[in-house]
């Protein structure tokens, strides 16, 4: 299931927030960090709720898929 128009932050661990994008109606987004390093990454849906991951940059794109649990739903 995608996460359609969820606010995406992009901020350094414990606290200062980055960038914020909001996810395109298919789910994707995309940020951009200021150089390589640990940072947190967290999606947010007022209907779904929120997840974060912490993503360990190093000059490369990373591809992160978000997974919220949505009660009564089975993914494969």
């Amino acid at each position: 299931m995608a996460l359609p128009r969820a606010v995406v932050t992009l901020a350094v661990p414990g606290g200062r927030q980055l960038e914020k994008t909001r996810s395109a109606d298919d789910g994707g987004f995309q940020v951009r960090a200021p150089g390589e390093g640990d940072y947190l990454l967290a999606a947010f849906s007022p209907q779904l709720g929120a997840q974060s991951v912490t993503v360990s940059l190093d000059g490369r794109p990373v591809e992160v898929e978000f997974r919220i649990d949505v009660p009564g739903t089975m993914v494969p």
